[in-house]
């Protein structure tokens, strides 16, 4: 009998909308692509001692997703001691312009970590992708995920491209003895929310804490605004091109963030400050809130030092607009394949292992996400995870804005963001340069 809490993870990824995230395509599958496909439908052996070499090339760089890729790599070579793995840790920011480039030349990594959306659909697309159907019925990886998650973050045309490896929804993380200095409590509405905010402002606190510089974390605020103003489907349409950023909508979403800039909630100081600055800044108590995924919990607490429930809690942004249904942005860190992998054979293998119990852990472990593995027993969770779990019960979810759309529309639109931070009187001007970006990608 399965735990009550791999239940209720289930019974929440089954109730969320479509197929768990809305996926978005970038373009049409290339014949490479189609190739790649048909070569690995069939369903190969499993060998008793696989060997072999893989090349590895990911972007958990740092503290505690360092740490994670580091246990996980040595779990591996445990239970595949002879299939060498070499790996290639490359910072973030500069990982997403480098691996197009190394997936596009001669010496690509066999396999790569990523971010599932519509970035890994663009890479399908492009027939960079190795399609691992093959090595998903092998292993029967659909024991291991619901299907509403495989559909969100492993399936692209109709193929399995990926092993979904973490997932993170998004809430307001908050500094719980700043709270209780100035007798707040986590607010359930947008008028409380202001309040809130008025009242850390006016005893020098930071109300929200924000670090820009890698552009980034600006979208969570654009995606929190519009979705609940403009709602779901508005937003997905927007995303896909079949919405105009000069819509009155999107223009309406733009002022309620000028007027939040203009009344000082955010840090002024934001565009200087990576990220990790920020949440040291709630770390610290200088600022009293952010806006970010669930991946923030392991740096504030592992890196940071604060105590989940104790010092740390979260709640969920209250709606805007009471009569927009309720969403919530979740994404997902996959493990994915280069089509010109030089050793598929030990892919499959590294394949199996990320989705298995045993890796999921590692990384639930140490950097505190929600695993998209449903075989994780209850007494992996805290209660802290559980609630962050029990948050998403019956709530439509989404992919985050750089995740959403056409990775060149979504450069476009990071960059806009930014400029809209540093100029909010410009909206209109930045919106129409914005637009004419996205009608070139997505056409009339």
């Amino acid at each position: 009998m399965k735990k009550i809490l791999v239940l209720l993870f289930v019974a929440i990824l089954v109730v969320t909308i479509g197929a768990g995230c809305t996926k978005t395509a970038a373009g049409e599958t290339t014949e490479e692509a189609g190739e790649t496909t048909e070569a690995a439908e069939e369903t190969a052996a499993v060998e008793e001692n696989p060997s072999g070499e893989i090349v590895f090339t990911h972007y958990w760089s740092s503290g505690s997703w360092k740490d994670s890729c580091d246990a996980f790599l040595a779990a591996f070579s445990e239970k595949y001691p002879d299939i060498k793995v070499t790996r290639n840790d490359v910072e973030s920011e500069s990982f997403k312009t480098q691996i197009g480039v190394m997936l596009a030349g001669d010496n690509s990594p066999d396999v790569f970590s990523y971010w599932g959306g519509a970035r890994t659909q663009f890479f399908v697309d492009k027939g960079l992708c190795m399609d691992i159907s093959g090595a998903w019925k092998t292993f029967n990886l659909d024991s291991q995920f619901a299907p509403t998650t495989k559909e969100a973050a492993a399936t692209y045309n109709g193929k399995e491209y990926g092993v979904p490896l973490s997932m993170f929804p998004m809430y307001v993380y908050y500094n719980k003895e700043v709270f209780d200095q100035y007798g707040l409590a986590a607010p359930t509405t947008w008028d409380e929310f202001l309040s809130v905010c008025d009242t850390l402002k006016s005893n020098d606190v930071i109300p929200i804490a924000l670090g820009t510089k890698d552009r980034w974390p600006a979208y969570v605020w654009f995606d929190a605004i519009l979705v609940r103003t403009a709602g779901l489907d508005f937003r997905e349409g927007l995303m896909v091109g079949e919405e105009s950023y000069t819509d009155p909508k999107v223009l309406n979403a733009f002022t309620i963030w000028a007027e939040l800039l203009e009344k000082g909630y955010f840090d002024s100081s934001h565009a200087s400050l990576g990220y990790g600055e920020d949440l040291a800044k709630v770390a610290s108590g200088e600022a009293g809130m952010v806006y970010n995924g669930t991946f923030a919990v392991g740096t504030l607490t592992v890196d940071l030092g604060m105590v989940a429930g104790e010092t740390l809690d979260f709640f969920k942004l209250p709606a805007i607009d009471t009569s927009v249904n309720e969403a919530i942005p979740v994404s997902y860190d996959v493990i994915a394949a280069s089509a010109n992998a030089k050793n598929p054979e030990s892919v499959k293998y590294f394949m199996e292992f990320a989705a298995s119990v045993d890796a999921q852990k590692i990384f639930k472990e140490y950097i505190q996400c929600l695993s998209p593995n449903i075989n994780l027993s209850e007494d992996m969770y805290s209660e802290f995870e559980k609630k962050e779990i029990a948050q998403m019960e019956g709530v439509s979810n989404f992919f985050p804005y750089d995740l959403a759309t056409d990775p060149t529309v979504a450069d476009e639109g990071l960059t806009a963001l930014s400029n809209f931070l540093a100029n909010p009187a410009n909206i209109e001007s930045i919106l129409a340069d914005l637009e004419a970006a996205a009608r070139e990608t997505f056409g009339e």
